[in-house]
């Protein structure tokens, strides 16, 4: 029995050893300001995956992706903030600036996230004509089967 769980042990540090060189590089990359490894970095410590969870460190990481111009980290951090997780204070009005900003970096998920935020007045006036403007735009940056599956997510007059 001790050796089956020597065993267990052993693969699971050599199995850590090898993911955190994942996580390593992804660190090395985001501090050479390589915004989309501070995404990866950021996604990692929110799922919890070959790191400790930490929803505050994947806050840390999306804002400076975001901050580098990533579009993906801007969703992202738009998605903490809405929800109010990761420490932040929930806001649907600061979410709907990291959409914007996440949309105008021709990022699909910050633009289809902000046209449902025009769509439901969340953080943003009420406003249709917003919601679809964004959707085709979300549309331009998908593949169209993907855009006209989505279409039904957003439910627009």
């Amino acid at each position: 029995m001790n050796k089956i769980i020597l065993i267990m042990l052993l693969g699971f540090v050599l199995n850590t050893s090898v993911f955190s060189g994942e996580a390593s590089q992804y660190k090395t990359n985001c501090n050479d300001n390589f915004g989309a490894d501070c995404s990866r970095l950021g996604l990692m410590y929110e799922s919890g995956r070959e790191v400790k969870k930490s929803e505050s460190k994947a806050v840390k990481y999306y804002q400076k992706a975001c901050d580098l111009d990533n579009g993906w980290g801007c969703s992202l951090l738009g998605d903490l903030t809405l929800d109010g997780r990761g420490g932040l204070k929930e806001s649907n009005s600061k979410a709907a600036q990291h959409y914007q900003k996440s949309c105008d970096l021709n990022h699909d998920s910050g633009c289809f996230n902000l046209a449902f935020l025009y769509k439901d007045g969340r953080g943003v006036e009420n406003n249709n004509s917003e919601a679809s403007k964004y959707y085709a735009k979300y549309c331009q940056l998908k593949l169209p089967l993907d855009c006209r599956n989505d279409f039904i997510k957003l439910n627009l007059p």
